[in-house]
């Protein structure tokens, strides 16, 4: 259903995250890269408004955050030098407004990976660097500091969506480098390689995650033909997506934010 609108028209690529009752959405596409973050009231229904900005205009960046903290992760820039994939993390207080500050980087420059959290810790996979990236990662939200080895994705993948319950980082779909319907699973509180959760309905990238405490919905994206689907799995067991509804229109690259918590996109 409608909610509001951007303060900018972003053509795709931008993040979003939230706390129980805020959620902010940054960066993207217009066409060219921009560094702002909005916010909207979540009760609420309107328009977003101006939170502040990010460190470095880029997109196709990750995100993650606590109840308090929001972390944006890597990203690309076309402006930046030497490298336009970049490896900076920046981080916000959800509940002022403000510019984002350094947080850290994480150990691979990319982009289009995916991101998930509970209220300690943040995680952050996959990617392209410009090849498809097998990297996971983690952060301990409530510090500042470089990321630190997690495992490995089952194979090297970008444009996947992440969403998370307090227990469970969930990664579904992207490309591989072909669209697969892979949908596979971290446990938070350990290390460890990602595992098999289940598949999708069909092969597809660039989707949208959300998630409650149990449940975790995936919407749009490409197969490469845009779709406006959405998926879910109950995140405490293992299984295939089942069909939810639909999105107003097909579209791929969105973002997401929802207030479980532990719900991110």
């Amino acid at each position: 259903i409608d909610f509001g609108n951007s303060t900018v028209t972003l053509k795709q690529r931008h993040g979003g995250l939230s706390s129980s009752t805020r959620g902010i959405f940054n960066s993207g596409q217009n066409p060219a890269a921009v560094n702002l973050i909005e916010y909207v009231e979540i009760s609420t229904i309107g328009n977003a408004l101006d939170f502040g900005d990010l460190s470095t205009a880029r997109y196709d960046l990750a995100t993650s955050a606590s109840p308090t903290r929001g972390i944006f992760a890597s990203g690309f820039s076309p402006t930046a030098s030497p490298n336009t994939h970049l490896n900076v993390m920046d981080f916000i207080t959800i509940s002022s407004k403000g510019d984002a500050v350094s947080f850290g980087e994480i150990s691979v420059p990319r982009r289009a990976l995916g991101g998930g959290s509970n209220s300690v810790r943040g995680i952050f996979a996959g990617g392209n660097n410009p090849g498809e990236v097998d990297v996971i990662e983690y952060i301990t939200i409530a510090s500042v500091g470089n990321a630190i080895d997690f495992g490995r994705l089952s194979e090297a993948i970008t444009t996947m969506k992440g969403a998370s319950s307090n227990t469970r980082v969930i990664f579904s779909g992207g490309v591989t480098p072909s669209a697969t319907n892979v949908i596979e699973y971290v446990t938070i509180a350990s290390l460890g390689d990602a595992q098999d959760f289940g598949d999708l309905n069909n092969s597809s990238y660039s989707r949208a995650g959300v998630s409650s405490p149990t449940r975790a919905c995936f919407g749009g994206g490409a197969t490469p033909s845009l779709v406006n689907t959405i998926d879910y799995v109950q995140i405490p067991s293992k299984g295939d997506a089942i069909d939810f509804g639909d999105l107003t229109r097909s579209n791929r690259g969105l973002t997401s934010c929802s207030n479980g918590h532990g719900g991110l996109g």
